[in-house]
């Protein structure tokens, strides 16, 4: 089985520029609308949503643009990035927010979220 995206959600397109270019430094591949038949068909939402993709190693990162509601999740990304502390240092630049905590024995555990509250795990590149 062969990992093909990982959808989420961002409110604005200014703010999916920033942290997927900016922050993360993924390049973008498409753009594309969805139309609000199908969304009703698959996802029981009637809403035109403007989806934008990003290239993430094999695969993809599926972003919708639009307003979400809020909720409890345990749902995240987990990344391993060549540059996790640059990453930070430009994450703390947007004030966004960061766990980090040192563990024994272990790789320190990062988390991240981006503006609209989706979770991203960085995992350090040496494992």
């Amino acid at each position: 089985m062969n990992f093909l995206h990982y959808a989420v959600q961002e409110t604005t397109v200014e703010n999916t520029t920033v942290f997927f270019e900016g922050i993360l430094g993924l390049k973008k591949i498409r753009e594309y609308e969805l139309d609000k038949n199908l969304c009703r068909e698959i996802f029981g939402i009637e809403k035109n949503y403007k989806v934008v993709m990003y290239e993430l190693g094999n695969g993809a990162i599926e972003v919708f643009i639009g307003k979400k509601e809020n909720c409890i999740s345990l749902t995240h990304i987990a990344l391993s990035p060549n540059n996790r502390e640059e990453i930070l240092k430009n994450a703390r630049k947007y004030g966004l927010w960061i766990f980090e905590k040192e563990r024994k024995e272990k790789d320190k555990l990062v988390f991240i979220k981006d503006f609209d509250g989706n979770l991203y795990e960085l995992k350090s590149a040496k494992r």
